[in-house]
Order: C-alpha cells, then sequence, then structure tokens
C-alpha cells in the first residue's frame, strides 16, 4: 500500500497522504500540537485511520533519520515539539 505520493504541481511538491492534497506535514502538525489520530479523522473523515497512522509513523521515522543528520531542521518540521503517539499496532 502506497500511503506517501509527492507529485509535481500537487501542493507544491510537497509529501502528501496517497491519493489526497493533504500533506504529511499538516498530519505531523495535528500531532506535534498535541491532537490525537481520532482528531485528524474528524477533520478528514474520508481517511483511512491505518492511512494515517502509516503515515504518522513514516514521518517520524524520517524526522529521526533528519535529526541524525541536521536536528535543526528536525526541529524546525517539527515546530520544536517532541511527538508521542497514542496507537499501536
Amino acid at each position: 500500500m502506497i500511503l506517501i505520493d509527492k507529485i509535481e504541481g500537487k501542493i507544491g511538491g510537497k509529501p502528501a497522504v496517497a491519493g489526497t492534497r493533504i500533506s504529511v506535514e499538516i498530519i505531523l502538525a495535528f500531532i506535534a500540537e498535541g491532537q490525537s489520530v481520532d482528531d485528524i479523522l474528524e477533520s478528514y473523515p474520508h481517511l483511512d485511520r491505518k492511512v494515517v497512522e502509516g503515515v504518522i509513523e513514516v514521518g517520524l521515522i524520517s524526522r529521526k533519520v533528519l535529526d541524525a543528520v541536521d536536528p535543526e531542521e528536525a526541529s524546525r518540521r517539527t515546530f520544536g515539539k517532541k511527538i508521542h503517539l497514542d496507537f499501536d499496532y
């Protein structure tokens, strides 16, 4: 299953939830602000819970990799906040 796509001309070429115009950045901003997956689904009811959880997980893995290479950039991308997940697999 493809969770994230990046298409030139679609939301400025930013990574997005596959098949939507909802950027990964928006999803991670919800989490950085302390919102839950349920809050995201309330705002975007057409999204599937497993897809949202997968996008968050991929975003956090990317953050960890970026943090290892460029901590300042990683902090900027998550608004300087630690992100905690409230779901499990």
